[in-house]
């Protein structure tokens, strides 16, 4: 019987944290992110900055 308590009680303590975690990511995506800077991505066309070899 004691073991069967403390497995439940292992359940909802697993259960709490994930809740908990799970919270915390949704917090972290909900930040507004900075706008994206255009100039710092490579472009399509050049492909020295992606690093591909041409055919």
């Amino acid at each position: 019987m004691i073991r069967w308590l403390v497995r439940i009680g292992a359940l909802y303590v697993a259960y709490k944290f994930g809740e908990e975690v799970g919270r915390a990511q949704a917090r972290v995506e909900l930040y507004p992110q900075p706008p994206l800077d255009y100039e710092r991505l490579p472009s399509d066309r050049n492909e020295d900055e992606f690093g591909i070899e041409p055919f």
